[in-house]
């Protein structure tokens, strides 16, 4: 048997319907589980990989080096994609209207919470440029926070709201029913499509996502550059 640690409701679904069609050839061979919605990757990689309650989890490439560093996990495959095996990270704004070197005030869409192309490269970028001051004494959050006017950062968590102001995923008090600013598809402006389409609904003047996104999206305005 298999067990295969989810990190959204739609990867769920994926591997539900995996797991069925393997069913024909032999029975359980691939479990899956959806722990922990508001932590998903920290419930899996802490939770039920170190406790030996699953075997596997697909991560976004920022994740993957947590993982490694932090956790002790390694990595068994990869993907590699028809354009070559490198994913870019871009910033797009209206054209006209931004340059990448004065960002601060703006605010910002990103696909995800530590993902390479929506944390990790853009925050280096501005770390190596002394654009953010950073005491690591101190949560990044905290200070991408003050950088930014207000941003949608999914997955960020509750320790800087201000990174999750511009989300519009279901509030409630039900944290089964509370979806604001989530790691999944249940929040509108999770991941890189979710990201670009933050940027096209004016909710945002920069959105940080990944170079496919950009290639493959349809009805993008003429009026985008990205950079």
């Amino acid at each position: 048997k298999f067990r295969w640690c989810t990190l959204s409701d739609l990867e769920q679904r994926k591997c539900a319907e995996l797991s069925k069609a393997l069913t024909a050839f032999q029975p359980d061979r691939l479990l899956c589980f959806f722990p922990f919605k508001h932590t998903c990757f920290e419930g899996c990689v802490c939770l039920f990989l170190k406790a030996n309650k699953a075997d596997a989890v697909s991560l976004d490439a920022g994740d993957v080096y947590s993982a490694v560093k932090l956790h002790g996990l390694t990595v068994v495959a990869k993907e590699i994609y028809e354009q070559g095996n490198c994913v870019f990270a871009v910033a797009v704004a209206k054209r006209g209207t931004l340059n990448i070197q004065r960002l601060r005030g703006v605010r910002s869409c990103h696909n995800g919470a530590r993902w390479t192309s929506g944390w990790n490269i853009p925050f280096g970028f501005l770390l190596a440029r002394n654009d953010l001051s950073w005491d690591e004494a101190q949560p990044l959050s905290k200070v991408i926070s003050e950088y930014f006017n207000a941003s949608c950062i999914p997955g960020v968590g509750v320790a800087a709201p201000q990174l999750c102001a511009l989300c519009q995923g279901q509030k409630s008090y039900v944290r089964d029913k509370n979806h604001f600013c989530e790691a999944s598809s249940n929040e509108p402006f999770y991941d890189s499509d979710g990201a670009l389409r933050c940027l096209k609904d004016g909710v945002a003047d920069v959105a940080f996502l990944d170079h496919l996104t950009i290639m493959g999206a349809t009805g993008i305005p003429k009026n985008l550059d990205s950079f």
